[in-house]
């Protein structure tokens, strides 16, 4: 059985964590994630240096790689190092590698707490007499803190546990590591507007509406379409013409979309979007000397803190899409600010209304040469 203290350490970080519901999803997650990490090892007290001695807590280094295979469940494979010395020239090393089951409940969130359970390999290299090796069982918990779409920070408490050479019943060395990892997260399907626009809707009813914009599923081209959202026959979002767009424009200085779609707690633009980005590009390319501001909100759903930074992401996203889509802008003629939750165009009162709220406008600073072509 683990050490009464690593019991210690373990429950003081599992109880840390229980405040995580609370806080609101962010990014899409990541299939896929390496992480290097540091941290402190501290070494059963029955581990001991060929003079007897006890051995002596060190530095640790280690990393961590794994898969997600659910929501729940994933796969993960840990490793790491650490070296102390008995003297001056007497150094004892100990190394472990394991293969995991982690349980994470909330990996779309800030914050996801994870426990995991995995066997492996250990081994303690003396200076002195022969390696030990053994058969481990680790047990470990932790979080990892999301920081944007692709890294993170991660927080654990790992127990590993040695076989004894005369059986489990007997084992009692554990050894404890405690640190830190910067996560990195990848892979995923591709291309978000051919991996979204490809769903294909398996159902008995041939006439269900999921998303109830008066498009049935299998004729749907534009699926999960946000509430209130006026669509065409195919289900996608009918865009302004352009010739309407360009006289709002010259009329007030600024187009507002509320088109511009983003799913809840999203920075990627929706591919249902794209038409609609596409439209205000074509608008404000003609005048080559324009400069944009993208300003960019987001419903109450949230800390008024993190609705600052999700509105950051998405004008950030807005102003990516237009300089990739339309190479003849200059990068410096587009700037982006957030507004986060502030200035709601409708009160926060249902689904329809949030979406409005979820908005981009383009303001024009340099409205003098749209005076030129009234």
């Amino acid at each position: 059985m683990p050490h009464p203290r690593t019991w210690i350490a373990i429950a003081t970080l599992a109880g840390a964590l229980l405040a995580h519901g609370a806080t609101p999803a962010v990014a899409e997650v990541k299939p896929l994630y390496v992480a290097p990490f540091i941290g402190w090892t501290f070494f059963d007290n029955d581990r001991l240096f060929q003079t007897g001695e006890p051995i002596s807590n060190d530095v640790y280094f280690g990393g961590r790689a794994g898969a997600r295979m659910t929501d729940l469940l994933g796969i993960e494979i840990a490793g790491g190092y650490a070296g102390t010395k008995d003297c001056a020239s007497c150094t004892e090393s100990w190394l472990h590698f394991s293969g995991n089951l982690v349980l994470s409940p909330a990996p779309a969130h800030i914050l996801d707490p994870f426990v995991s359970v995995g066997a492996g390999w250990s081994r303690s290299k003396h200076t002195v007499g022969s390696d030990d090796d053994a058969a481990t069982v680790e047990i470990a918990v932790g979080a990892r803190m999301r920081l944007n779409e692709t890294f993170g920070l991660r927080l654990e408490a790992r127990n590993v546990m040695a076989r004894s050479h005369d059986g489990w019943s007997k084992s009692h060395i554990n050894d404890v590591v405690v640190g830190a990892g910067l996560t990195i997260g990848f892979g995923g399907n591709g291309d978000p507007e051919v991996a979204r626009s490809e769903v294909i809707y398996e159902t008995a009813d041939p006439d269900m509406d999921s998303d109830g914009d008066g498009v049935v599923d299998r004729l749907d081209r534009c699926p999960n379409t946000p509430p209130g959202t006026k669509v065409d026959r195919q289900g996608c979002t009918i865009v302004p013409p352009v010739d309407v767009l360009e006289r709002e424009l010259l009329d007030t200085g600024r187009l507002a979309i509320s088109d511009v779609n983003f799913d809840y707690d999203k920075s990627e633009l929706r591919p249902d979007a794209y038409a609609a980005m596409d439209s205000v590009g074509k608008v404000l390319t003609k005048w080559p000397g324009l400069r944009i501001q993208i300003d960019a909100y987001t419903d109450s759903r949230g800390t008024e803190a993190y609705n600052m930074d999700l509105s950051h992401r998405r004008a950030e996203s807005v102003r990516e899409y237009l300089l990739r889509r339309y190479p003849q802008f200059n990068p410096t003629q587009l700037t982006a600010r957030n507004y986060g939750e502030n200035d709601p165009v409708v009160p926060n009162t249902s689904a329809a209304n949030m979406q409005l709220n979820r908005r981009v406008e383009f303001l024009v600073l340099n409205k003098e040469i749209l005076e030129q072509r009234k």
